[in-house]
């Protein structure tokens, strides 16, 4: 579109010079005196002689003007309607400055004068009708001017619809009988898809904004939370709003003026996205390790009370295992710290009492086997501190027999038996007590304590 659209019609030429005030036409004073006007006749009849020798459209009778005039108007009119373009619209509303300037000589007092201001006027109607046109156009080229170089601001993007929409208001407003009518309507279609595009660039810069404002609300309320943050559901929200954030950025579509600070705020925002997330997972593996710890040593707990010893070892380790496996830098480190001083030594406690429970064990089965002979020679009780062994009456009785029959019959023999019998079974008890460690008392049936032996020092586990 060519430039000159934006000034033709604003200029002094627009406005006609004939035709738009009524002419002051002198009439002379009837009440002047026969004699002046006998004495002024004769000047004027010789004034007006010199004047029509001078001016040869009065002698003529301007016809010539006439058909200049019409045939610069008619030219310029036809051409528009045949070939629309803002070209010959251009130039036909400099033909039609022509035709008027041709016209705008002829004197007010001529004869024709009249026909001359009718077509002055027609000629104004004319340049009126191109005028709306190049106006429309103006508001266009305005438009065009404005969205060079993107991207823009909002209220830039805004403008321009703004024109785009008042130039196609006025290209619409041009009737069908103006000879400008093709070219509006020809413009009409190309403003319509420039409005259409500028409306779109206008919603994209608008969401851009939406988005940047959103992504800085949130990056707000990600410093407040990062910064007071001392648990894993804190520090699970700094996280959810720096994403937010970032992800508010990552919707700004691109050749917007947002898109560059998206860009910018993106280089800033990342890093802290990225220690809120680091933070998070430390917070998230210290609570599943210490959550995991607690129910182990529940587990462990449980299994002692049991007496399942073996079981209760594994749940002891299970549980210290989780407890080193939380995060130092996450908020249950310091609990993780006190929960692993207190598993420990319940672990060596737990394996401490198993094997006093299978050392005891041990100590039954040999007594099991040393009392339960063919003849049963005690019974027993074993704890972790002494070991009490009960003779069985017929036991005794049995030896009091035997002891009977050698004197009665003198048997050398069976006096040897029975000693060897009991020495072995003094020795079988004494080694049973020293394996144990702890003292050993022989009770008789009624509960009187026969003997006691004390395990040698040096020999205890």
């Amino acid at each position: 579109m060519s430039s000159s659209f934006a000034f033709i019609g604003s200029g002094d030429a627009a406005t006609p010079r004939r035709g738009s005030e009524p002419r002051n036409r002198r009439r002379r004073n009837s009440r002047l005196g026969l004699l002046l006007l006998a004495v002024g006749a004769g000047a004027m009849l010789l004034g007006a002689a010199v004047y029509a020798a001078t001016r040869p459209c009065v002698l003529s009778g301007c016809v010539g003007r006439f058909d200049r005039a019409e045939s610069l108007e008619t030219e310029a009119l036809q051409r528009l309607r045949n070939e629309p373009s803002t070209t010959n619209l251009e130039r036909g509303w400099q033909q039609l400055a022509i035709a008027r300037e041709v016209l705008e000589p002829i004197p007010a007092w001529s004869r024709h004068d009249r026909e001359a201001n009718e077509r002055l006027a027609a000629l104004t109607r004319s340049q009126d009708d191109l005028r709306a046109t190049i106006a429309g156009l103006s508001y266009g080229w305005e438009a065009a001017q404005l969205s060079q170089e993107p991207p823009h601001p909002l209220e830039r993007w805004q403008e321009m619809e703004a024109l785009w929409a008042r130039a196609i208001a006025t290209l619409e407003g041009i009737p069908d009988s103006n000879a400008a009518y093709p070219v509006a309507q020809t413009k009409l279609v190309e403003y319509r898809q420039h409005l259409e595009a500028i409306r779109r660039r206008t919603v994209l810069e608008r969401r851009a904004e939406e988005d940047v404002a959103a992504a800085r609300l949130a990056a707000e309320v990600a410093v407040t939370r990062q910064e007071n943050a001392a648990s894993l559901g804190e520090w699970q929200q700094a996280h959810a709003s720096w994403q937010l954030a970032i992800e508010s950025l990552m919707r700004v579509p691109g050749g917007t003026t947002g898109s560059e600070a998206a860009q910018s705020l993106l280089t800033d925002y990342t890093p802290q996205r990225d220690i809120a997330h680091r933070q998070r997972e430390r917070e998230q593996t210290g609570a599943l390790r210490y959550q995991r710890a607690t129910e182990a040593a529940d587990r462990a707990r449980t299994a002692l009370d049991g007496k399942r010893w073996q079981e209760s070892i594994g749940f002891w380790q299970q549980a210290i295992a989780n407890l080193r496996a939380v995060p130092t830098q996450s908020s249950y480190a310091e609990n993780a710290r006190a929960a692993l001083e207190s598993h420990t030594r319940s672990l060596a406690q737990t394996v401490a009492t198993q094997e006093m429970a299978l050392h005891l064990a041990q100590i039954s089965k040999n007594l099991t086997e040393l009392c339960r002979a063919e003849t049963p020679i005690c019974s027993f009780a074993v704890s972790e501190s002494q070991v009490v062994v009960r003779l069985k009456p017929e036991y005794l009785a049995t030896v009091r027999d035997l002891d009977r029959q050698a004197a009665e019959n003198q048997s050398t023999e069976t006096r040897v038996q029975l000693e060897r019998h009991l020495q072995s079974t003094i020795d079988a008890l004494e080694s049973i007590g020293d394996s144990a460690g702890i003292p050993l008392e022989v009770l008789a049936p009624d509960g009187k304590l026969l003997a006691r032996h004390a395990p040698d020092a040096s020999e205890t586990p």
